[in-house]
């Protein structure tokens, strides 16, 4: 009789709790679907609306259970608030599981796209016109920051839990474990150039001077190169336009976003 009590609570527990998480969802889709077709959706997903439109060409493959915009929905929210999945299936009427999967797989759609858009300046006309950017680059007060160069380089700790049998590997100098990246973005802090290390023990030091990126410099220099008028100074190559010397073509770090005044280190 005892047993046969709580299977039947049991029963009508897991019964409530499926009718509020399908409500739920219910709520959630129809409050997508509405900001969407009135173009709102900014106010919930972070993005622009021209923005969020193109995602929905990039992230269109998933489950048929969720419409391609609430997918991307879901996806921004967990990226914009930063919470779990189980917190985050809470909030829109689906299941861990479900909200694993659509972010996993909107992750894999932007992965494909991404050598279309995280690309690395190769023509002197493409370096010109990211110097140019940070050139006319304004301070609050309207002043120009005429920063040199032309993209900002920093390295991201990730703190991860222990990886097994990696001993001391992922520990890094701040004293947590870490996978460490390094990445270069435009003026307008656009990613142009990604590096991961498996290994956070490694510096941003060590992953540059191990990674491609001296070499992309370096390939980046000589494109804008002038075999008349260009020529070394301090480290940097010159860069000659129309017979006007300009700035040493290189990549700073990202204080130059902060402190307009100083320019810490070029490579």
């Amino acid at each position: 009789m005892s047993s046969a009590f709580h299977q039947l609570m049991k029963y009508r527990e897991d019964s409530v709790v499926g009718l509020t998480r399908k409500a739920t969802f219910q709520f959630y889709s129809r409050k997508i679907s509405f900001l969407f077709e009135h173009g709102h959706i900014s106010e919930v997903v972070g993005v622009s609306d021209n923005v969020f439109g193109h995602l929905l060409t990039i992230c269109n493959h998933g489950d048929s259970k969720c419409s391609a915009i609430l997918r991307l929905a879901i996806f921004l929210k967990f990226c914009r608030e930063g919470t779990s999945e189980n917190a985050l299936a809470k909030d829109v009427g689906l299941s861990q599981p479900t909200v694993n999967r659509i972010v996993a797989r909107c992750i894999d759609d932007l992965v494909n796209a991404a050598p279309e858009y995280i690309r690395w300046p190769e023509t002197k006309d493409e370096v010109r016109r990211m110097q140019n950017a940070f050139l006319n680059l304004q301070d609050p007060y309207g002043r120009s920051r005429n920063i040199p160069c032309f993209g900002l380089l920093d390295g991201k700790h990730w703190r991860c839990q222990h990886p097994p049998r990696t001993g001391s590997l992922n520990f890094n100098y701040k004293g947590f474990f870490s996978f460490n990246s390094l990445f270069v973005t435009d003026a307008e802090h656009r990613i142009i150039y990604i590096q991961m290390s498996e290994l956070g023990v490694n510096s941003d030091a060590q992953m540059f001077r191990s990674g491609p990126l001296d070499t992309l410099l370096s390939k980046s220099v000589r494109s804008c190169r002038s075999p008349q008028s260009s020529r070394k100074r301090h480290g940097h190559a010159f860069v000659h336009f129309g017979g006007q010397r300009l700035w040493p073509v290189k990549i700073c770090n990202d204080a130059v976003s902060r402190k307009p005044a100083e320019i810490n280190k070029g490579y």
